[in-house]
């Protein structure tokens, strides 16, 4: 039988995926949480978190590098935590990486959730931001959003198969 075992990457500071990790604990899952931020308080004992420091955390500013470096942790950390599904929260920001992930291990399911349009609405205009959410959210198996109009608008601005 293969393992439930879930994947989260996103920012563990947040309330909304201490909720989600806690959730899918309680349901039966293997819970890891991948990150660049140390967890908040909240989380049950049992998710296991794993942390990737950013080179901005060691003071080199480029922006490509820093990608570049999560880029190749993230794809480390999940080949040692083979997951069953990849479950990223944010777009633009966590969420972009899955777009790259997608292409490594084609065979892991990967959701992308999206919270709230306001703030991408500015990364439209950023082509490199807009090819990474636009490759993330195509290449994603599924994507959620926190409303229907998040949904519509999101299906809009990058040309998304509503059915997804």
């Amino acid at each position: 039988m293969v393992p439930k075992r879930l994947c989260y990457f996103g920012d563990s500071a947040s309330i909304h995926l201490v909720r989600w990790a806690n959730f899918s604990l309680r349901n039966g899952w293997e819970v890891h949480l991948v990150s660049d931020r140390q967890p908040c308080k909240g989380y049950a004992d049992g998710v296991m978190h794993h942390r990737i420091r950013t080179p901005t955390s060691y003071s080199i500013p480029l922006p490509f590098i820093t990608r570049f470096w999560v880029t190749m942790k993230l794809i480390s950390t999940v080949r040692k935590i083979e997951p069953t599904i990849i479950h990223a929260h944010s777009i633009p920001g966590y969420g972009d990486y899955m777009g790259i992930l997608s292409k490594i291990l084609p065979d892991v399911p990967i959701v992308v959730t999206a919270w709230g349009f306001s703030h991408m609405e500015s990364e439209l205009s950023r082509p490199m931001r807009y090819f990474l959410s636009r490759m993330a959210l195509r290449s994603a198996d599924a994507v959620t959003a926190s409303a229907p109009s998040m949904s519509h608008k999101l299906s809009e601005a990058y040309g998304l198969d509503k059915t997804k």
